[in-house]
């Protein structure tokens, strides 16, 4: 069968429509990044957010992605054949990568940022994160599946110390639990799920976005109207709802036409 083929039906599997939008809110840098490699069918897809209270976050976020993203495009061979071991594989070189990066921009920098990552071929998708940055797998019916943040409010949800309701409002929702940086070994959450059929898509976005938008609202991405000015709107209506103070928000979304 041929590689950009799909295993359901055996036609040629077109190419995912990629799209991203970002905004800086009410702050005074835009801290997250994202970045995609695409080679026919296949996708992958990368989206950071630098954690403000480290200096150098932004610096973290944007040199883990460019490094992330040129790894792949040059050498992500292995990803087809060995996604899991390979994605894990990636976060590993990069993290490493970006350090060195950090220590010739200045050693006095101690940047972290969270990270979720996602491959896309005719097979399966594979989806990889450290932190609070999600990746919501959307279609027709809704939202079907996302990561578990790694913050001490799910884990406070996870133990029954706290209803999922209360985690939106409560003070310490920002707490992240894992990251990648100098001083945390990175640790990420990698998940194996089927390939995506048409009329499904993948959103990767940062805190400042799925903080403030229903399931419904991200759901709808899975078939829009127009991909680029649909997340766009999407990221304006979170950065509104936010308010003066409102966080960097971004999305970075795929999704197989019908």
């Amino acid at each position: 069968m041929e590689a950009g083929s799909d295993r359901r039906t055996g036609e040629a599997r077109a190419a995912p429509v990629v799209a991203a939008a970002s905004e800086i809110g009410g702050r005074a840098e835009n801290q997250d990044a994202h970045g995609r490699f695409q080679a026919g069918s296949r996708a992958f897809l990368v989206l950071c957010d630098g954690m403000g209270g480290h200096l150098g976050g932004g610096f973290a976020a944007r040199s883990f992605v460019g490094l992330a993203t040129a790894a792949v495009a040059r050498d992500g061979a292995r990803l087809p054949q060995e996604p899991d071991a390979a994605v894990a594989d990636l976060v590993a070189r990069t993290t490493a990568a970006m350090l060195a990066e950090v220590a010739a921009e200045d050693p006095a920098l101690d940047p972290h940022t969270t990270a979720v990552l996602c491959w896309l071929d005719a097979d399966r998708t594979v989806v990889a994160h450290v932190g609070d940055s999600r990746l919501y797998h959307i279609g027709k019916g809704g939202v079907r599946w996302r990561t578990r943040d790694h913050s001490l409010v799910q884990r406070m949800v996870d133990e029954g110390e706290m209803d999922p309701t209360e985690a939106a409002h409560h003070p310490y929702r920002n707490a992240v639990l894992r990251s990648i940086g100098p001083t945390s070994v990175p640790d990420p959450e990698v998940s194996v799920l089927p390939a995506l059929a048409p009329g499904e898509g993948v959103l990767l976005c940062s805190d400042g976005l799925w903080e403030h938008l229903t399931d419904a609202e991200l759901a709808a991405l899975a078939v829009p109207a127009s991909p680029q000015d649909d997340l766009a709107a999407l990221v304006r209506t979170a950065v509104g709802r936010a308010g003066r103070h409102a966080d960097n928000a971004t999305g970075l979304l795929a999704v197989f036409p019908v």
